[in-house]
């Protein structure tokens, strides 16, 4: 805690109490508004009870002043206003709503506001509003912490550490992209670096694409000539296979040229055997024959009969039988 030095409680009508007269003399000797108020927060105790902060007395007049100083001098910096900014300058010493009006209508983006209450809560400076506020805007948040590489926004001291932490071209990309969305400082070498580092990453990729179109070739032109070797071995075999197939029709053709001939052999064999039947048949007569002792032949039951011998001892006669004959004579 800075104490007030001397001079400063010796002009007005109490010395140790501050007062208007101590305040025209400090500013008559050069001292700025913020000087004056920073002082007097370490020492309210020196201020009477009306004039302390937060009460509209000397102190929240002097404040009042110190911001319109502040806000006619000062416009947004993005890159470095979170350091720049004065939490003793609005409201209480604590980061609360009245600082985040004022910074964002001095130009903070919501993520900005987000960082002054990161900043705030590391010097134990942080208000519930203020969380509240973040929380009930849904204030963006990111991988990457801008703030923990010198300065707020994004520069090469922020590439070079997401280099050592391993991270790829794609991810400081999308580092970059998002400080830009968000209204942080880009580095002016940060540019031209990530357009390095995407043309590298191109000439890569092209030279990976022209060998892997070179294995794709070769691999393509092997494929090829195994196909053709296959084919080959098929023609191979289909002619092979029609080879046997040819064989194996001629000889099913002869085989059945053959059942042909056998069937027609058989055919004529039985004909001729029905027709050696019937010659012999017909050599038989109608019907059963015998010879006689004369070697004439005798036909029983045909309608014909030896009546013997003649009167001339000859030769027997044949007689057609008659009705009128007895019926023993034909038996």
């Amino acid at each position: 805690m800075a104490k007030m030095g001397k001079g400063w409680l010796k002009h007005g009508s109490k010395k140790n109490r501050f007062d208007w007269e101590d305040y025209t003399y400090l500013v008559d000797k050069g001292k700025t508004n913020i000087q004056i108020m920073d002082r007097l927060w370490d020492n309210q105790k020196k201020l009477r009870s009306k004039d302390r902060q937060g009460r509209d007395g000397i102190f929240d007049k002097i404040q009042r002043r110190a911001q319109k100083d502040w806000q006619a001098s000062t416009d947004w910096d993005s890159a470095s206003g979170v350091d720049d900014w004065n939490f003793d300058l609005w409201g209480n010493q604590k980061f609360g709503e009245e600082d985040i009006k004022a910074a964002r209508k001095a130009g903070a983006s919501k993520y900005q506001i987000r960082q002054l209450y990161a900043r705030a809560k590391e010097e134990g400076l942080h208000s519930r509003g203020a969380r509240e506020w973040i929380k009930e805007r849904n204030v963006a948040e990111s991988d990457w912490d801008y703030g923990a590489h010198g300065g707020w926004g994004f520069d090469m001291k922020d590439i070079r550490a997401m280099k050592d932490d391993d991270y790829g071209l794609d991810q400081i990309i999308e580092a970059r992209d998002f400080a830009d969305k968000h209204g942080l400082t880009i580095g002016e070498k940060v540019v031209g670096h990530i357009q390095k580092l995407e043309d590298k990453a191109a000439h890569q990729a092209l030279k990976e694409e022209v060998k892997l179109q070179k294995l794709e070739d070769k691999a393509a032109a092997q494929t090829l000539k195994e196909e053709v070797k296959l084919q080959t071995l098929e023609d191979k075999a289909a002619a092979r296979s029609l080879k046997a197939d040819v064989r194996w029709g001629e000889k099913r053709d002869k085989i059945f040229q053959n059942k042909i001939e056998e069937t027609q052999a058989a055919t004529m064999q039985k004909t001729a055997a029905a027709a050696e039947a019937g010659r012999i048949a017909s050599m038989r007569g109608m019907g059963s024959q015998r010879l006689g002792a004369s070697g004439a032949a005798i036909f029983k039951n045909k309608g014909l009969t030896s009546l013997g011998k003649g009167k001339g001892g000859g030769t027997s006669q044949f007689t057609r039988p008659s009705n009128h004959w007895p019926v023993h004579k034909l038996l």
